[in-house]
């Protein structure tokens, strides 16, 4: 191939007349769908989108205490964590909160899920009043979206 041997410049025109373009309108609303012989339009083509639920994406506050996945068996390498749980717990109540790790927004998926944050929650319950913790200073919720377990 031949080698280039000048530089491509524009014109000082050319940028400048780019630079006086004003930027295109963007409406408030979209265009109305088509028209077409023979071709009916969607009788839903005008209905807004559903409502999609606004779920709490944010962590969740409190002391971490991880789980093996899809279990309600504490991970190794907790018991510092859990430690400060039990020294908290024998002097003030505490919010064991469980959570189930849902795949999905199916009512089965999330009943699933509810139920292995209860199992976790009670996981973790059981290892404080073992270790100590009064029951009656402990609290105990679950929810489906989430990971492993929370302690306030």
């Amino acid at each position: 191939m031949p080698a280039l041997n000048t530089d491509v410049v524009k014109s000082p025109t050319d940028a400048q007349a780019a630079a006086n373009v004003p930027l295109p309108q963007i409406p408030p609303a979209p265009p109305p769908a088509p028209q077409f012989p023979g071709f009916e339009v969607a009788s839903d083509s005008a209905i807004a989108d559903a409502t999609r639920p606004a779920y709490a994406l944010a962590e969740p506050p409190g002391t971490l205490v991880r789980f093996q996945m899809s279990t309600d068996i504490v991970a190794s390498g907790q018991e510092s964590t859990l430690a400060d749980l039990v020294a908290r717990g024998r002097t003030q109540s505490l919010t064991v909160h469980g959570y189930g790790s849902a795949e999905g927004v199916a009512p089965a998926d999330q009943a699933r899920a509810t139920r292995l944050g209860l199992l976790r929650a009670q996981a973790l319950v059981n290892l404080l009043v073992g270790r100590g913790v009064p029951l009656a200073h402990i609290r105990v919720m679950a929810e489906a979206f989430g990971h492993d377990a929370r302690v306030t």
